[in-house]
């Protein structure tokens, strides 16, 4: 589970980013990495190892009762198994918890 805080979603991505030794076994390949921010959305990249359906779950920390998904976006081979998931209607100041989903599964 990772965090970011608006405005400064940009640095805390980066620092908050990690690739758990577990991932390739998972199906990610490269990433969580922050592309661009703005004032109620981030943009988060991802490439998995094979073709997959994946989605970031975000939700404000402490409330996993607000939990909000981005759309599915599909990696392929044409695209190098590569996304970009859109966590929106995010509020500027507050703290989020996230995680990347591949085929409905959580990867740490």
């Amino acid at each position: 589970m990772t965090r970011f805080t608006l405005p400064a979603l940009f640095l805390t991505l980066l620092t908050c980013a990690t690739l758990d030794a577990a991932a390739p076994e998972q199906g990610l390949h490269a990433g969580p990495m922050v592309g661009y921010s703005e004032m109620r959305e981030v943009a988060v990249w991802v490439q998995t190892s094979t073709p997959a359906n994946v989605q970031l779950a975000y939700w404000p920390q402490g409330k996993p009762d607000q939990r909000m998904i981005s759309p599915v976006a599909a990696t392929t081979h044409e695209d190098n198994y590569t996304a970009t998931l859109i966590a929106g209607r995010l509020t500027p100041g507050t703290t989020y918890d996230y995680e990347v989903l591949i085929n409905g599964k959580a990867v740490s």
